[in-house]
């Protein structure tokens, strides 16, 4: 199969480091060159981004310092931005912007290479939610691990999306550590599968899949970047960015008729692509980037058959 997309379209995106309420307001940046590599994956390791911003514009920003509203003194930017949230939105030509990643800094450095110099910063939405303290729990009677998670979310005001998720424990039972550590430790040991959604500030659990069976989204023939790879059981393809996909969610791909020469027909005769059918997303990337001569705006997944 040939690439179906000769060019990715127009592209915008938009980056807004919050720092800490010490220091000052947030920066906003947009006209940049920029590149953004989003990572998904389901249990604690939740959503990854990787930024490099890079142009003349921020030569005078490598330089600036921000005043601290308790000290009055200039503090380094990159202090400043190591300890930011960071929300990315993307959008195309006649498109609204999409928040994709809301996140915490982990790392902030600059990187110099030729004559110009980058901002590389490395974001992880767990960061938002691993300082959230949690009381222990502990349970002298048998209890279901439904009724746990849910006092949880309840407790720091997330949504809860269960599905099927629903053993139960037999006592002594002591959950120790932060929310996602008790998440984790708890789901975990029950052999399921958990992923925090910080856009929906949504915790989806399940036992098989995360995700209860819903409309599957459709994606065309003509969205597709390149060879799709595929067993009886595992996919793996590249497309045109799908903003709206999460992990755990059903996909259908429905490719055209593919050509293929029949000798004994002595002419050609048209099949049905393999790979057609439904899937569940077990991981996604997102690379975008706005730079004239690598411009980027695709999303790569890996999947499993629906049964």
């Amino acid at each position: 199969m040939k690439n179906t997309i000769d060019t990715p379209p127009k592209c915008t995106l938009k980056l807004r480091f919050t720092p800490s309420s010490s220091h000052g307001e947030s920066l906003s940046f947009e006209a940049l060159r920029t590149s953004v590599l989003l990572s998904s994956s389901p249990q604690e390791t939740g959503d990854t981004a990787r930024i490099r911003l890079h142009g003349p514009s921020l030569n005078n920003f490598f330089q600036m310092g921000m005043a601290d509203a308790k000290t009055t003194q200039q503090t380094s930017i990159f202090s400043i931005l190591s300890q930011a949230e960071v929300q990315i939105e993307a959008y195309s030509e006649n498109q609204s912007p999409t928040l994709i990643f809301h996140g915490k800094v982990s790392q902030c450095k600059s990187v110099l290479q030729g004559t110009e110099r980058f901002l590389e910063v490395l974001a992880q939405s767990s960061l938002l939610y691993t300082t959230l303290p949690s009381a222990p729990l502990s349970y002298e009677n048998p209890v279901y691990a439904s009724e746990i998670l849910k006092s949880l979310c309840d407790t720091q005001q997330i949504q809860l999306q269960n599905n099927g998720f629903e053993a139960l424990l037999q006592p002594p039972f002591l959950l120790q550590g932060n929310f996602l550590q008790q998440v984790k430790n708890l789901v975990n040991a029950q052999n399921g599968f958990f992923h925090f959604d910080t856009l929906q500030k949504t915790l989806f659990v399940g036992k098989d899949e995360l995700l209860k069976p819903t409309d599957a989204l459709k994606i065309p023939t003509d969205a597709l970047y390149e060879n799709v790879h595929f067993s009886d059981s595992f996919l793996s393809l590249s497309c045109l960015f799908q903003p709206n996909l999460q992990l755990g969610q059903s996909i259908t791909l429905q490719s055209n008729l593919l050509k293929a020469t029949d000798s004994s027909l002595l002419g050609e005769s048209a099949y049905l692509p393999p790979w057609n059918g439904s899937w569940i997303l077990d991981s996604l990337k997102h690379e975008l980037s706005t730079e004239k001569t690598s411009s980027k705006w695709k999303t790569t997944l890996l999947a499993h058959r629906s049964a």
